[in-house]
């Protein structure tokens, strides 16, 4: 053999199955990123909603209901707000 035939023949040190598996596992491994990537950014929400879209939902319906002790506070609290009002005008009796 001409010694220049001997420098120009490619090095076949690493055997076809090891180059093989290092593909698969790196194609694997980027679908399993893409996979967990696309799973992080979804919108958040049940999946088995019955409102028959696929896309997030609509703005909310309003604020839940109360308790139902609520409007009998709201009741008592504004009668004794407008009872400190007439007081609130006169001095506290240790500044007369």
């Amino acid at each position: 053999m001409h010694p220049i035939q001997v420098v120009h023949q490619p090095a076949n040190h690493t055997s076809d199955w090891v180059i093989a598996a290092a593909a698969t596992f790196v194609v694997v491994s980027v679908f399993l990123l893409v996979l967990l990537l696309v799973w992080l950014t979804r919108p958040g929400g049940s999946d088995d909603s019955d409102d028959g879209g696929g896309g997030p939902g609509g703005p909310p319906h309003g604020p839940p209901p109360g308790p139902g002790w609520w409007p009998d506070f709201e009741r008592q609290f504004a009668a004794y707000v407008a009872g400190r009002q007439g007081r609130a005008q006169r001095p506290p009796a240790w500044r007369r």
